[in-house]
């Protein structure tokens, strides 16, 4: 957790007066970090889409005579996966999403666009990054990004729990999506997480309806 009075990633804030330039490049920092976390729960999530975690060793092809393969490359490439799950790899995507969507929020709240005292400028434009978009501009335009890539690790992560019959875990994560897609106004996935949210509801109230007919 980022306290006030600490910078980003618990660096200690500059006791002297910070210009905007300086400022500006905080926030580009930040933002640099955040879009390698977010590519990483990108691996993750493709991991996930591409059904590599389903397959074994033997599932490499065979080398067809006369063309070029390198099954030993593929098997080498996927060893440090070999002991992730759908379930685990979701686990970890949304663990970077969070912590760059929260990391990034916390360095925007400092507000880096609001001009210093005795400051002629603002950072927004005196930090530029190298497709001329100013920092904070680009921070929120990631940050967007990250919420909802957030609310759909989330949504995935809720029906993995709905099928396996783990009603909280689906209901916690359902409900985090909906707050991740409603931080961004996506009004159609918000009515899509409610509806998900309803189906787990009328599930628990099922199951609560056939514990009670049992006992009595």
């Amino acid at each position: 957790v980022i306290g006030h009075h600490s910078g980003e990633f618990g660096t200690p804030t500059p006791t002297g007066t910070v210009g905007p330039t300086d400022q500006g490049e905080q926030l580009q920092f930040v933002s640099g970090v955040c879009e390698l976390l977010a590519t990483l729960a990108d691996v993750y999530m493709g991991l996930i889409a591409s059904g590599e975690l389903d397959s074994s060793d033997t599932d490499v092809p065979e080398p067809k005579a006369g063309a070029f393969s390198l099954p030993s490359l593929h098997i080498a490439v996927m060893a440090p996966f070999s002991v992730l799950d759908k379930r685990k790899c979701l686990e970890l995507a949304m663990l970077n999403f969070r912590t760059a969507a929260f990391g990034l929020r916390a360095a925007l709240l400092q507000d880096p666009s609001k001009p210093e005292q005795g400051s002629g400028g603002s950072t927004s434009t005196q930090c530029r990054g190298s497709d001329g978009m100013p920092a904070a501009v680009r921070a929120k335009r990631l940050l967007a990004v990250l919420w909802r890539k957030l609310g759909d690790a989330s949504n995935e992560f809720g029906q993995l729990s709905l099928s396996a019959g783990e009603l909280p875990s689906a209901e916690q994560c359902f409900e985090n999506a909906l707050a991740a897609f409603d931080r961004v106004e996506d009004a159609e996935n918000c009515a899509i997480m409610t509806l998900n949210l309803a189906a787990v509801l009328r599930r628990k109230a099922y199951a609560e309806f056939v514990d009670v007919k049992h006992l009595t």
